[in-house]
């Protein structure tokens, strides 16, 4: 009886969602903006986009899975639990990417010339 107050004092589930796409939309927006500044530079350095680096390509690919949840949530197909499970499966896959490539895939070669990895 004693949490039962505390349970209604908390925001309501729709509203955490929303609270999650907004974080959600911020948070690819940041990235598509970073990426976005590394090519310029990146194309600035040595001519080339730095494709051959990992961590642009996962960043591009994590970009695309939060952009493709996002519309999806706007379209009404994911929703509620669905959408939660998509930004939580997308961030597992980040986190333990991240460390992936860093461990076993070499690390960040965003310096290297453009032809190697």
């Amino acid at each position: 009886k004693r949490l039962a107050q505390l349970f209604y004092q908390l925001p309501s589930l729709q509203e955490l969602e929303d609270l999650l796409a907004k974080l959600v939309l911020t948070g690819t927006v940041a990235l598509g903006a970073a990426l976005l500044a590394g090519f310029l530079w990146r194309l600035s350095y040595d001519g080339s986009l730095g494709l051959g680096d990992p961590k642009v390509g996962f960043g591009l690919g994590i970009a695309a899975c939060f952009g493709l949840g996002l519309v999806l949530r706007r379209r009404g197909i994911l929703s509620g639990r669905r959408f939660a499970w998509l930004v939580l499966g997308v961030f597992v896959v980040l986190f333990l990417g991240f460390y992936l490539v860093n461990l076993y895939l070499g690390g960040h070669g965003f310096l290297k010339p453009a032809g190697s990895l």
